[in-house]
């Protein structure tokens, strides 16, 4: 016969419980993030890209989910992406540097230039700690891709060669000095870049196709 009154479970099934659950409802929102993350360094993005979008659905709040999400669809999505990095910034995303490197970043990838220009200036007014101060690179280097955008060469130069010195071990920034330096017809400048970064162990991605642009 049954009382209708529940039995707690010994403590040797609680954890047995604990993982039905998790089977049952998925991922933890910090378990989704380090997954997309990793999907996103191993460039798995047609794993990644539905993934996300179950994350946010099922997260709506999380901003970093959001933000993952906004940088894995910006060249395929990009009112997708431009609704993502807005809405962490309605969450007060603007309040963080490293969220407002990454909306720039997504938006710059998106074509939204003029929104990627609105993050970094945001970021510029906000107090930096010594942590947040990697990510001045970050806008060095996009803020020099808006000034090639806005054909501002010698400023774009400027602030492209800033990025690569703060960070020469970003493979991405030494790939765009090089592609900008290729564009206005400093070829051998730009082959330069590209040969230092190699000799700096740096390759993949990022320089896979402007090496083969420029034959090196």
């Amino acid at each position: 016969m049954t009382t209708g009154r529940r039995t707690p479970a010994p403590p040797s099934d609680r954890g047995l419980l604990a993982r039905f659950a998790h089977w049952c409802h998925g991922p933890t929102a910090f378990k989704a993030r380090e997954r997309a993350s990793r999907l996103m360094r191993q460039e798995r993005t047609a794993e990644n890209e539905p993934f996300l979008r179950w994350a946010v659905r099922r997260y709506p709040r999380d901003m970093e989910l959001r933000l993952l999400l906004g940088m894995t669809i910006c060249t395929s999505d990009s009112a997708g992406a431009r609704h993502e990095v807005q809405t962490v910034i309605s969450l007060g995303g603007d309040h963080d540097v490293r969220r407002l490197a990454m909306a720039a970043l997504a938006m710059w990838h998106a074509g939204e230039n003029d929104l990627a220009a609105e993050y970094c200036a945001r970021a510029e007014k906000l107090s930096w700690t010594i942590d947040e101060l990697a990510y001045a690179s970050d806008f060095m280097n996009i803020s020099g891709l808006l000034a090639f955008a806005d054909k501002d060469y010698d400023r774009a130069e400027d602030l492209l060669s800033l990025a690569v010195a703060a960070d020469p071990d970003s493979a991405a920034f030494a790939s765009d000095l090089a592609a900008f330096l290729a564009c206005v017809d400093r070829t051998d400048e730009a082959r330069d870049v590209v040969k230092a970064a190699i000799d700096r162990g740096l390759d993949g991605r990022h320089l896979s196709t402007v090496r083969a642009d420029l034959g090196v």
